[in-house]
């Protein structure tokens, strides 16, 4: 997300005034101490000028990870050959 600030030139006291964001939570945010709310992932696209719909995808993959790590890695290993099973 940091990366999307930088490349938008908005200066620190705009993202926080576009967002409603505080900078506290701002810089938790891209330290990674805090996950970010869906609602200020939406605000926080548009304030930089980038595409809402991507880092939302970005947002939801990252969330289910987080809130199901297990299945998270089952789905997105890198699919290999079938197995093949030998029998009797």
């Amino acid at each position: 997300m940091k990366s999307v600030w930088r490349q938008s030139g908005l200066p620190a006291e705009g993202l926080a005034s576009q967002t409603g964001a505080g900078f506290a939570y701002i810089a938790a945010v891209f330290s990674g101490s805090r996950f970010p709310s869906r609602r200020f992932t939406i605000r926080y696209a548009r304030a930089c000028g980038a595409d809402h719909h991507v880092l939302l995808k970005v947002w939801e993959d990252e969330h289910g990870r987080r809130h199901h790590p297990v299945e998270h890695q089952q789905t997105q290993q890198p699919h290999s050959a079938p197995a093949y099973h030998q029998f009797p």
